[in-house]
């Protein structure tokens, strides 16, 4: 039997007078990248958001590794479940303030070398580190956003949207 990462028992969400999830009940595998697709305004970034307590479902369960949302203190949850959202919101300053900020909420210090490593791993260079936050582009706070979202180390990842901002051009072969 396949073991769920986050699960959902007829949850129901409303905001703003509008029912945007009703009744989900399904699962994410543990271990597992699973996709949600669904068309614009369908409550995807609404459920991922339920899901490390960004907003609260209005009725039914969610559980993360079988364990109640609503038993996690909320640091905790947001820990457990790493969520890099669509628009990438970056405190003012550098890259390394921002990727630092999760251990900073902690009181911890960030380590030079897992901050390059992670700017390595969203396809960042080193340079970036000093460069202040406001002189990126959308693609480039999307990168620095999961990188950040990496920092707690989760055991749950949730990106939303996060490749909206990157440009992927196809490749071109030479005619000679």
């Amino acid at each position: 039997m396949t073991k769920a990462a986050i699960e959902f028992k007829d949850v129901d969400y409303t905001a703003n007078g509008i029912h945007i999830l009703k009744r989900i009940t399904g699962f994410f595998p543990k271990g597992k990248i699973t996709t949600l697709v669904g068309p614009s305004g369908a409550g995807k970034s609404s459920l991922f958001k339920l899901c490390n307590g960004l907003q609260t479902a209005n009725s039914g369960q969610i559980y993360i590794n079988n364990k109640l949302i609503e038993q996690y203190a909320p640091t905790v949850l947001r820990r457990t479940v790493g969520i890099a959202l669509q628009e990438a919101t970056m405190i003012n300053g550098s890259v390394e303030k921002n990727l630092a900020l999760p251990l900073t909420l902690k009181g911890e210090k960030l380590h030079k070398e897992l901050a390059i490593e992670l700017l390595k791993v969203v396809g960042l260079k080193e340079s970036y580190m000093s460069r202040n936050t406001q002189e990126l582009s959308g693609g480039q706070r999307q990168k620095l956003s999961i990188a950040r979202t990496l920092v707690n180390k989760p055991q749950v990842l949730l990106l939303d949207e996060i490749t909206s901002y990157l440009t992927v051009y196809p490749s071109r072969t030479s005619k000679n």
